[in-house]
């Protein structure tokens, strides 16, 4: 009996996704591809604006091959496209920015936007990553790395006015419109608070601050860096003693290198769930 190799769940994937799945055979641009997937061409198409011939897999496929895929790598493929049947279950009080220090109700404010950007509510009224956890694992698979978490602390600045740089006043009004009935209604505005005549913020005028650099697309990578993250932990667990090749091992990595000591239950329990309760297993795939 030959000895197992032994892989951490990255290693695994990229030996999947680099090395076997292209020895599929190619598909023809503009033919329909059953199994979808690998990051898919038209990502492809986006960053090299050249439509790919890809195979099935949805990977370039390696012409100099004359087998097909391991059994193995067609596991590891099933079980990384069930990953799009899970749905992210954010705690109330998730806080990716804890390391840059209290930043107040602007802090609040960029992870309630930074939520806003990486997700959208679906017909079921179930929050989903606007970038499913299948395509971040693909897409590290294929070119290495992890979602860049790393990031600048940001500074809390007053707003400016644009031509002077000087700082900048507001102040609430309250406007009539008519609606499309006829009705008269009032909207509140945020207008100009300063008198150019006068040369002072008019009374009831008030500053406003923001983050600088703003911090909202680097929380962005951050919430995409736990749940690639989970979803590694989770791949190792259903794979682990099902390839007939490879002995899987967790990945090495931390879940949140922003946190020291990473304190608490790791993410995989609390952000990614199965739909319905039921538990996602990779079907064997066939030759």
């Amino acid at each position: 009996m030959t000895a197992k190799r032994v892989m951490d769940i990255e290693a695994v994937l990229r030996w999947t996704y680099r090395d076997e799945l292209p020895k599929a055979a190619p598909v023809r641009a503009g033919l329909s591809r059953g199994m979808s997937a690998g990051w898919d061409s038209v990502e492809t198409f986006v960053e090299l604006l050249t439509v790919i011939d890809d195979n099935g897999f949805g990977v370039v496929p390696d012409l100099l091959s004359t087998g097909g895929p391991h059994d193995d790598a067609l596991i590891v493929f099933e079980r990384v496209r069930a990953l799009d049947e899970l749905v992210i279950d954010l705690p109330e009080d998730w806080n990716p920015m804890a390391d840059l220090g209290d930043l107040g109700d602007l802090g609040r404010e960029a992870v309630a936007r930074a939520i806003a950007s990486v997700t959208v509510i679906d017909a079921q009224d179930r929050r989903r990553l606007r970038r499913t956890p299948r395509r971040l694992v693909e897409k590290h698979a294929i070119l290495g790395g992890c979602p860049d978490w790393e990031m600048e602390a940001p500074a809390v600045e007053v707003v400016r006015r644009g031509k002077t740089g000087q700082p900048a006043w507001f102040m609430r009004d309250v406007i009539w419109e008519e609606t499309v009935s006829g009705e008269r209604v009032q909207r509140i505005v945020e207008v100009d608070g300063y008198s150019y005549t006068r040369r002072r913020p008019r009374p009831g005028a008030y500053q406003k601050t923001r983050l600088v650099p703003d911090p909202v697309a680097g929380l962005v990578e951050r919430a995409e860096y736990e749940v690639w993250r989970a979803a590694l932990d989770l791949l190792s667990e259903e794979l682990s003693g099902r390839l007939e090749s490879v002995d899987v091992r967790p990945s090495p990595r931390p879940l949140r290198p922003w946190e020291a000591g990473e304190a608490g239950p790791r993410i995989l329990q609390s952000m990614l769930k199965p739909l319905q309760g039921k538990e996602v297993r990779p079907r064997r795939a066939r030759r």
